[in-house]
C-alpha cells in the first residue's frame, strides 16, 4: 500500500537515537545512585538503628 495515507516506517536513525538516550540516562542514573549511596556510607544491619524503616 503506497499512497499518501500509508504509514511511514520508523527511521533507523530515530530508533538508534532513542536507544542511545534511554541507555545513557539509565547509566547516568545508576552512577548517581551509586555515588550518593557511597557518600551515605553502609546501612546499619540492626533494624532498630535503621530509622528509615520507622519514619522520622
Amino acid at each position: 500500500m503506497k499512497g499518501p495515507d500509508a504509514p511511514k516506517p520508523t527511521s533507523r536513525f530515530k530508533f538508534l537515537l532513542f536507544l542511545l538516550i534511554f541507555i545513557g540516562t539509565a547509566a547516568w542514573g545508576g552512577y548517581v545512585l551509586a555515588k550518593y549511596a557511597h557518600l551515605r556510607g553502609p546501612r546499619p544491619t540492626n533494624p532498630i538503628e535503621d530509622r528509615s524503616l520507622f519514619g522520622r
